[in-house]
C-alpha cells in the first residue's frame, strides 16, 4: 500500500531540501512540473538535461514541464511505473503518489538515468535557407542490413543520431535523407522539418520518433503501411504532421502526448486507428477520420481538451471505450448512419456537448457513455436500441427532456412485442431515472412510449 499524501510531501521536501521549493499540496504544487524536475535533479545528482520553464503560467507549458520530467524518469533503469505528464499537470493525486512511491523505491546508487551519448555522424539543424538537404550514408554491414534505431535520435543538442542495435528491426540498406525547409529552432509559425527515409524502408520500429521534442512540423515521404506503437508519441513541440498516402494503420499510442499538435493530415488510405492513438493531444482542434475507418479504438482521442470539430468516417461502425472522453471543447458530433455501437464512457466529460442525434442503426450505448455532459439538454434514444449501460447519462445536469423508444422499454421489462400488458409509467420512470439518468435534474421529463 502506498504512503499517505502527508508522508510523501515530507519525503519530497526533505529530498529537495530547498526552502524555495516547499510543497504543501500534492495535487496543486506538482501541476507546473517544476517541483518534479527539482526532485529528479536531487535524486539523480545531475542537472536536468533540457530547458524548461521555471515559472510557467500557461497550462500547455505546465504540461510540457511534466512531460519532460516523466520522460526523464523513464530513463532510470529501475523506474517501472506508467504515468503521463497530463496525470501530474491535471493534479491526479493517486497517480502522483504512485509515481513518487516508484521513485522512492529506487536505490540512490541506481538512480542515474540512461542518457544517450552523441554519435557520429550528426546533422546540424537550424537551416535558414529553404530546401537545403543533406544525405547521410550509414556504414555497411557484412549482411548489407542495418538496424536503424530511430528511437535513439535526439535533439537535445540540436543533432540527430542513430546507432546499430541487434534488438531492433532490421531495415534495408544505408541511406537517410533529411530535408529542412525554412526550419529554425525558435518554432517560427510555418516552419517545417521534413524527414525523408529512403531505400525501400518498409517499416519503422516501435517508438521510432518518440520524444523528438525539438521538431515543430513533420512530413513523411516514405512508402510504409503502418505507423507502429508510440511512433510519434511525446513529440511535445510538433504542431503538424503530414502522412504519406500509403499508411493504412495508425498504431497504439502513435501520437499520444503530442501536446502542441494542432493538425494531423490523415490520408484516405487509413483503415485502422488503434487504442490511445491520439490520446492527450491537448492542442488538437479538429480531426477528419478517413472514410475507410470502420472502428475507432479505445481512448482514441481521450483528453484532447481543445478538440472542437470532428468529421467522422461515413462508414464508421464502432467507437471504442473512452474514445472522446474529456474532450471538453467538443460541442457537437454527427454520428454517421452506419454507427452501431458507442463504448463505455465514449463521450464522458464532454462538458460542452449540447446536442447528440442518434441514427437508427445505433443498438448499443456503453456504461457512462455520456456521463458528465453538463450542457446536454435533450436526448432522443435510437429506435432500435438493444443495450444501454448503467449511468449512461449520469450527471448531465441540464438534461431535461428524454425520449425512450417503446422497443427498449419492452426489452428492459422482458415483455414480448406482441403482448399488450399495461406498464405503469411511474414505476418505469423511477427505474429508468435511477439506472441511466442518475444525477440529472429532478424535474427531468422522460417520455416513455409504451405503445
Amino acid at each position: 500500500m502506498g504512503e499517505s499524501p502527508d508522508a510523501m510531501m515530507k519525503w519530497v521536501n526533505n529530498s529537495i531540501d530547498d526552502p524555495s521549493y516547499v510543497i504543501k499540496n500534492l495535487s496543486e504544487d506538482f501541476k507546473d512540473g517544476v517541483i518534479v524536475i527539482k526532485l529528479l535533479e536531487k535524486l539523480s545528482k545531475q542537472p536536468f538535461p533540457e530547458k524548461y520553464s521555471q515559472k510557467p503560467t500557461n497550462p500547455f507549458i505546465m504540461t510540457q514541464n511534466c512531460n519532460s520530467a516523466v520522460d526523464f524518469a523513464r530513463r532510470i533503469p529501475k523506474f517501472n511505473y506508467q504515468i503521463d505528464g497530463n496525470d501530474i499537470s491535471s493534479g491526479n493525486e493517486k497517480k502522483i503518489i504512485d509515481f513518487l512511491n516508484a521513485l522512492k523505491k529506487i536505490n540512490p546508487n541506481e538512480f542515474t538515468p540512461v542518457v544517450v551519448a552523441p554519435l557520429q555522424p550528426s546533422i546540424k539543424r537550424g537551416f535558414s535557407t529553404p530546401s537545403k538537404s543533406v544525405e547521410v550514408n550509414l556504414p555497411n554491414t557484412s549482411s548489407q542490413q542495418l538496424s536503424l534505431k530511430i528511437n535513439s535520435f535526439t535533439n537535445r543538442q540540436n543533432h540527430c543520431q542513430f546507432s546499430q542495435d541487434d534488438e531492433n528491426k532490421m531495415i534495408s540498406q544505408k541511406s537517410l535523407v533529411v530535408v529542412s525547409e525554412g526550419f529554425d529552432t525558435n518554432s517560427v509559425p510555418g516552419s517545417k522539418f521534413v524527414l525523408l527515409l529512403a531505400n525501400n524502408i518498409k517499416e519503422f520500429p516501435i517508438s521510432a520518433f518518440y520524444g523528438m521534442d525539438n521538431w515543430f512540423g513533420i512530413e513523411l515521404k516514405v512508402s510504409i503501411p503502418k505507423l507502429p506503437e508510440k511512433c510519434f508519441s511525446m513529440c511535445k513541440k510538433v504542431q503538424s504532421i503530414v502522412l504519406p498516402n500509403t499508411v493504412t494503420d495508425i498504431g497504439l499510442h502513435c501520437f499520444s502526448g503530442c501536446s502542441f499538435l494542432r493538425n494531423i493530415d490523415l490520408p484516405n488510405s487509413v483503415t485502422s486507428m488503434e487504442d490511445f492513438c491520439s490520446e492527450s493531444c491537448s492542442s488538437l482542434q479538429a480531426i477528419r477520420i478517413p472514410t475507410n475507418v470502420k472502428k475507432l479504438g479505445n481512448n482514441c482521442f481521450s483528453k484532447c481538451s481543445a478538440l472542437r470539430k470532428v468529421d467522422l468516417s461515413s462508414s464508421l461502425i464502432s467507437l471504442g471505450d473512452l474514445c472522446f472522453e474529456s474532450c471538453s471543447q467538443l460541442y457537437s458530433i454527427n454520428l454517421p448512419k452506419t454507427t452501431e455501437k458507442l463504448g463505455k464512457s465514449c463521450f464522458a466529460g464532454c462538458s460542452s456537448l449540447d446536442k447528440i442525434e442518434f441514427p437508427v442503426t445505433v443498438t448499443s450505448l456503453g456504461e457512462s457513455c455520456f456521463a458528465n455532459c453538463r450542457m446536454l439538454k435533450m436526448v432522443e434514444l435510437p429506435k432500435w436500441l438493444d443495450n444501454m449501460g448503467m449511468n449512461c447519462f449520469q450527471n448531465c445536469t441540464q438534461l431535461v427532456n428524454v425520449k425512450v423508444p417503446p422497443r427498449y422499454v419492452r426489452k428492459m421489462k422482458g415483455i414480448p412485442e406482441e403482448t399488450t400488458i399495461p406498464i405503469t409509467k411511474v414505476l418505469l420512470f423511477d427505474e429508468i431515472k435511477s439506472n441511466y439518468f442518475n444525477g440529472c435534474p429532478g424535474h427531468i421529463h422522460i417520455n416513455i412510449d409504451i405503445k
